[in-house]
């Protein structure tokens, strides 16, 4: 069996959009049938109800064990290749030079970044940080939400914008420390970029690649830039000062002192150790995360080979096409998750998974080898914090969860929703 559409690589650079899409129009769409018009409001679904859409989608993966074609404005061909979930475990684990991660830039995986930082010092060294996460959590807390208490000891807030500056804080004092962890206009860009950034790489990819030039980039780069320039404003005295004592240290780099900390840190009996406590709060934050994840598509990925890929069913598909998962709608199947949001499934499964645990139905975190390799600090600063939130605060209930603000395929937690927290009483 082979799937066929022309050649994508031609389509980027050559053919304009316009006749790719009419070409494509050829296909039969998902709730629709053939023809250009159907196209459209497929594309036009996909912008605006994505959710549903991609539920409809993965009602006919279910089907048969196939991909299925689907306009997606996002990609540079505007077409993207549903998985079933049984070929996902397949696609998870070819090489680079088969199905590449390039899809969101050159060296996403091999950088001097996500190795000797997010490897070495958020999970090899994550049990010695711990202590400080949670002394960083509880300071950060006390300042962010004591001041929005009103007379009676209760608050109404936004939780996803509240939550963002604690849980910035904890984060940056394992990643830069103080005096910048506690920096609020470092604080707040640091956060800003984050969360615009994501979104912004969502909308620039509906802009067709010549205009990306005079478009996007002047669009994307007055965003970074005043967010690069505040940062550095604030970091880079505190590098420079660091620099320093790094610089004096060597000097005396003969010290006993000196020649004992580094034996320390090259030696730490703690560096290859694992925190993962498992027990109800495992088990509840990864059935939140499998039951709200914030896109309703993930794992994509560009077909590299010259040969293309050929899966465990016969299926060939050809070099230049994007392939894609329907995260959401797989973490949502009662077949995959009966029993609706249960908060005890992880002790229930006798395999206990972990947060971090990664199947092919929950990839909250990917698969494969560009799974995150963050997920371990990520995970233990969510406990931290729902464990100091509840210690200290009482939730009044909401009926139902708060809608999310949807970007596209993105959708933001809590939208602009606000819950009430009240003070416990201490005795």
């Amino acid at each position: 069996m082979s799937l066929s559409f022309g050649s994508l690589e031609i389509w980027q650079v050559i053919i304009p959009w316009t006749v790719a899409y009419a070409t494509a129009a050829m296909v039969v769409w998902v709730k629709w049938q053939r023809g250009l018009l159907q196209f459209f409001l497929v594309a036009y679904e996909c912008i605006f109800h994505a959710g549903g859409l991609f539920v409809a989608a993965y009602e006919k993966l279910c089907v048969g064990c196939e991909v299925f074609l689907i306009p997606f404005p996002h990609f540079n061909t505007g077409l993207m290749l549903l998985l079933p979930l049984e070929l996902i475990d397949e696609y998870a684990r070819q090489p680079e030079n088969v199905v590449s991660y390039t899809l969101f830039g050159d060296k996403v995986l091999d950088n001097n970044t996500q190795k000797p930082i997010v490897y070495r010092e958020l999970f090899k060294k994550l049990p010695v940080k711990m202590v400080m996460m949670s002394e960083e959590m509880m300071a950060a807390m006390e300042d962010v939400l004591k001041s929005q208490l009103d007379e009676n000891s209760e608050m109404k807030i936004n939780m996803w914008a509240t939550a963002t500056k604690f849980l910035s804080r904890t984060s940056n004092r394992i990643i830069i420390e103080e005096p910048l962890c506690r920096n609020h206009e470092y604080m707040d860009v640091t956060v800003h970029y984050a969360v615009n950034i994501f979104s912004l790489a969502v909308y620039i990819r509906f802009i067709p690649a010549f205009l990306r030039p005079q478009i996007a980039d002047p669009l994307g780069k007055k965003t970074t830039t005043r967010d690069g320039y505040i940062a550095a404003k604030n970091a880079i005295r505190v590098i420079k000062e660091r620099m320093r004592m790094l610089e004096e240290l060597e000097k005396r780099g003969s010290s006993p002192i000196y020649r004992t900390a580094i034996k320390v840190a090259h030696k730490d009996p703690n560096a290859q150790l694992d925190y993962t406590p498992r027990g109800r709060g495992d088990s509840f934050v990864r059935e939140s995360l499998r039951a709200n994840p914030i896109r309703e598509v993930g794992f994509e990925r560009t077909i590299m080979s010259k040969d293309g890929i050929t899966l465990f069913n016969g299926l060939h598909v050809l070099r230049g096409a994007t392939l894609a998962v329907p995260l959401k709608a797989i973490q949502h199947d009662a077949k995959n998750y009966p029993d609706g949001f249960n908060p005890k499934r992880a002790l229930q499964d006798r395999t206990r998974p972990k947060i971090t645990t990664i199947f092919p139905d929950f990839l909250s975190s990917g698969l494969g080898r560009p799974a995150c390799s963050g997920r371990w600090f990520a995970s233990n600063l969510q406990k931290v914090a729902l464990g100091h939130l509840i210690m200290d605060y009482n939730f009044e209930r909401v009926e139902e969860r708060p809608p999310g603000m949807r970007k596209v395929t993105l959708v933001e937690p809590c939208g602009r929703a606000r819950i009430i927290l009240r003070k416990r009483k201490v005795g």
